[in-house]
């Protein structure tokens, strides 16, 4: 697949100053942003779940039972 972007003189001149082609470097910076998007977004949907885990607990309660007693609730001995 072949793509023609028009890319600003800065980019060319950052690309040339590293000593490395313009393509490498655009696909160095679209990687680069790929990734810390995903890092944020999965730390994002981490720190919800866990906030949402920590409002629901809040709510539940066993009303003075034991959780030793449900496990066994219904066993015949």
């Amino acid at each position: 697949m072949q793509v023609k972007v028009n890319v600003p003189d800065r980019l060319a001149a950052e690309a040339q100053a590293r000593g490395i082609s313009l393509e490498m470097y655009v696909e160095q910076m679209l990687a680069d942003q790929a990734v810390s998007t995903e890092e944020q977004t999965s730390q994002g949907a981490v720190s919800e779940a866990i906030d949402r885990i920590r409002e629901l607990r809040k709510q539940n309660t066993l009303g003075g039972l034991k959780i030793k007693d449900l496990i066994h609730e219904g066993h015949k001995y």
